[in-house]
């Protein structure tokens, strides 16, 4: 995919802002939620990478039944940030078993280069991105499900990545319960990363431990490659993140079906 997708996209994040006042017939608010957390290692929203080092996640979601919006940002504990995206989500079909999402975003992926005029000098540049995504997602019972994920990314740099592609299998397994107060949730996935002419495919799972009606948790992450040539690929990588979740709900908005 070249520009053409890029456009597309970009006119995608256009319709999706137009129509996010309207898609909700209650125009009402239904849900806050923000969260931080403090990790080991920054892994990204694509598992492959990674910042190598401590970091800070900011996440915040706010929406209706319908629509989504979801700002996150990345960044060092010294501040300096590593990625920055705004996500645009919307319930295509949310009733019964069977759950349809999409959504669209804009993104900024922040790396440090370097450029030579009488000396070296390092510089610190912004990596421009839009993307599209697809979840269709599958309710085996109230606290299990398996999905499939897509997301394209198209960047505009010509010294970075212009075409990523990104597919998952995965499951999610909530509420598996510990004792009365605390509760485990496993979401494992296999997937396939493509980008340019490069690829690979992947195992990941997140596990994360939970007590009811507490804002702590603690998460962590584990990826692994099963075969790959993607350019800096790590054979495996790890990390444990403890989070601070902060939720407000407005409405009543059902997980399951069950």
């Amino acid at each position: 995919m070249n520009k053409k997708a890029g456009l597309l996209i970009f006119y995608l994040i256009c319709w999706f802002a137009a129509q996010s006042q309207t898609l909700d017939s209650s125009g009402r608010l239904s849900y806050f939620s923000s969260s931080v957390g403090i990790t080991n290692d920054g892994i990204s929203i694509i598992p492959t990478f990674t910042f190598g080092k401590p970091a800070i996640i900011l996440n915040m979601s706010v929406g209706s039944k319908k629509v989504n919006i979801e700002p996150e940002v990345r960044m060092g504990l010294n501040g300096v940030p590593w990625g920055a995206v705004v996500w645009g989500r919307y319930k295509v079909i949310g009733e019964g078993r069977m759950n349809l999402n999409v959504g669209v975003n804009g993104a900024l992926n922040f790396a440090t280069g370097s450029f030579s005029d009488d000396q070296q000098k390092a510089i610190f540049e912004a990596q421009r991105y839009v993307g599209l995504e697809i979840s269709p997602n599958y309710w085996l019972t109230k606290n299990t499900s398996v999905g499939l994920y897509y997301l394209h990314g198209h960047g505009f740099e010509s010294d970075a990545p212009r075409n990523v592609d990104f597919l998952t299998v995965n499951a999610n397994f909530s509420n598996i319960r510990l004792t009365r107060q605390y509760f485990l949730q496993f979401l494992p996935q296999l997937y396939y990363l493509k980008q340019d002419n490069e690829d690979g495919f992947y195992f990941t799972s997140t596990l994360a431990f939970v007590r009811k009606n507490f804002p702590l948790s603690i998460q962590s992450t584990i990826n692994e490659t099963i075969k790959s040539n993607i350019s800096g690929n790590q054979t495996f990588s790890w990390n444990i993140t403890l989070i601070w979740s902060v939720n407000k709900v407005y409405a009543e908005i059902k997980q399951s079906p069950f």
